[in-house]
């Protein structure tokens, strides 16, 4: 594991006007700053450097209003675009993958629900596509990979550690796995967080960790003091083309670049990520969100009353961080209380869910290029040349696949 620290305050110590200017284009700054590139973008305009702006239209839905039973989602945790173009679609409620063909005809089932081999539980979380349209499919609280062939017959599965419990996953082009791995313990004093990217070695078992996530941890309370946050802390990560790791928190208003080893490259920030004050009548909202939320789980929605329910001073600046076409990078605003998903409330592991529309798009140096807007309550999960995949929530809970089709100029 490498120790970030001594890095990073080499970074911020360096980074006054003594720093080198390695670019300026008065938009966008690059300072170089004990290994670490600084970029300030500043423009405080939505326009596109080149005068032809990025935009996306919708341009197919799959939902309960598209088709019959396997057109409706309970819960959309990850989708994968296939070398064939289909799309595997995992409902992590009805324990399956499903997959449509490009026009979003459905096409087959894999897996079923339950906890035996061959099935996924409802905690499987990604769906990572390999040669010949197989699928690798993660099951947490089975501790397993399960591979699936694209008939659905259920292959060779590998097995994960109990502890860290992965989040999110992620397949280098060389075909290593990564995966974010959350360790929520109790300490004497409240609970404890450790947040890393770990490489994980063929056999499943952890190979390295890459980085922890060193974003301030949320304070859950302790013996006899529970609290509940409305925003709890997490991180958003992304792995890019060329096998950087781009990443960011709630906490935060820059984005931080990691190369494959794990080493920092990159810090940067745009005048336009600022937290706004969190109003009365923002957290009265928010405590709505939580009342629907628990209303969706089961839950006892009086809970979103309690005295321990507290928001904290300051929405996020940004809220999520994907990987985008020709080495682009793609960084979600933080929006109104209105697009705020009311799964993300006091949940520590659901960033892009408090996003808005609007997304900031960076070239590979992390220069800004322009933003683009995106449907509300609309989460990325896949961004290939010309279509950005992902599900949208409407205000009742329900779900549907999105594919955008992506106009670059």
């Amino acid at each position: 594991m490498r120790s970030l620290a001594p890095r990073l305050l080499a970074l911020l110590l360096s980074a006054g006007p003594l720093a080198c200017a390695a670019g300026d284009d008065s938009r966008s700054i690059v300072r170089d700053s004990a290994g670490i590139g600084i970029v300030e973008n500043r423009a405080t305009d939505a326009g596109w450097q080149d005068g032809r702006p990025w935009s996306a239209t919708i341009d197919l839905t799959i939902g309960a209003d598209t088709g019959g039973e396997m057109f409706q989602f309970g819960r959309i945790g990850d989708l994968a675009v296939l070398p064939s173009g289909d799309i595997a679609v995992i409902d992590q409620l009805a324990g399956q993958v499903r997959v449509f063909d490009r026009r979003g005809a459905f096409l087959r089932t894999i897996g079923r629900p339950g906890r035996g081999p061959g099935e996924l539980s409802r905690s499987t979380n990604a769906v990572l596509p390999v040669a010949g349209d197989s699928l690798l499919l993660p099951d947490p609280d089975e501790r397993r990979i399960t591979v699936f062939a694209p008939d659905g017959t259920a292959g060779r599965v590998i097995l994960v550690p109990p502890q860290p419990r992965s989040q999110s996953w992620a397949r280098t082009a060389g075909g290593r796995l990564l995966m974010r791995g959350l360790r929520i313990s109790r300490g004497e004093s409240g609970f404890e967080f450790h947040d890393a990217l770990i490489a994980l070695a063929p056999d499943g078992a952890v190979a390295d960790t890459l980085l922890e996530f060193d974003y301030a941890k949320s304070d859950l309370g302790g013996p006899g003091r529970l609290r509940v946050p409305l925003i709890v802390n997490s991180p958003s990560w992304a792995l890019l083309a060329d096998g950087r790791v781009a990443w960011t928190a709630l906490d935060r208003n820059y984005v931080m670049v990691h190369d494959s080893s794990g080493r920092p490259v990159r810090r940067i920030t745009h005048v336009q990520w600022a937290a706004r004050p969190i109003t009365p009548d923002d957290k009265a909202a928010m405590v709505e969100l939580m009342r629907a939320k628990l209303r969706m789980i089961g839950g006892d929605p009086s809970f979103a009353d309690s005295p321990q329910t507290e928001a904290p001073p300051a929405f996020p600046a940004i809220t999520a961080v994907k990987a985008g076409p020709d080495g682009t990078i793609w960084v979600q605003r933080m929006g109104s209380v209105a697009t705020i998903d009311p799964m993300a409330i006091n949940a520590p592991d659901r960033a892009e869910f408090f996003g808005g529309d609007t997304w900031d798009v960076l070239d590979g140096d992390g220069r800004w290029l322009g933003t683009i807007e995106l449907p509300g309550r609309f989460r990325i999960m896949r961004i290939t040349d010309d279509a950005i995949y992902g599900a949208a929530r409407d205000d009742d809970g329900v779900e549907r696949v999105l594919r955008l089709r992506l106009r670059r100029g």
